[in-house]
């Protein structure tokens, strides 16, 4: 049986990743991932960038929790499981160090001085729910 995963970023990201940071703005980006279809038992890499407009050199922790998304599944996600995923998700390189850069991009949010890849692994385990 298939488990059928689209998964908004964001809900992904505030769901299982907390950034600490001081008094300085960090984004994602893409603001939506779509897993597809995924397997009971498959691991699924899955990338996307931390950026920020500060000129400083930041240090970001990425931490799994669990959040309630009671609010929010309705809205987003049609068929949206409540067990508890966190203990699938392998970050690759924790904590990462988000330096600016020379070239600064221009956005309709705003401007992006640094941004630097993250990766994680979803790891389906052979007993995950349908959804």
């Amino acid at each position: 049986m298939k488990v059928c995963s689209s998964i908004v970023f964001f809900i992904l990201f505030f769901a299982i990743f907390s950034v600490t940071t001081f008094s300085s703005t960090v984004g994602v980006s893409p603001g939506k991932i779509d897993l597809g279809n995924v397997e009971r038992r498959s691991t699924k890499l899955v990338n996307f960038y931390i950026i920020t407009p500060s000129n400083e050199t930041l240090l970001v922790k990425l931490e799994i929790e669990r959040v309630n998304l009671d609010n929010i599944e309705d809205k987003i996600i049609s068929n949206l499981s409540e067990e508890d995923i966190t203990s699938w998700v392998k970050i690759m390189n924790n904590p990462v160090e988000l330096k600016p850069t020379n070239n600064t991009l221009k956005t309709v949010g705003g401007l992006i001085k640094g941004q630097k890849q993250i990766s994680f692994l979803i790891e389906i385990p052979k007993n995950a729910e349908p959804g």
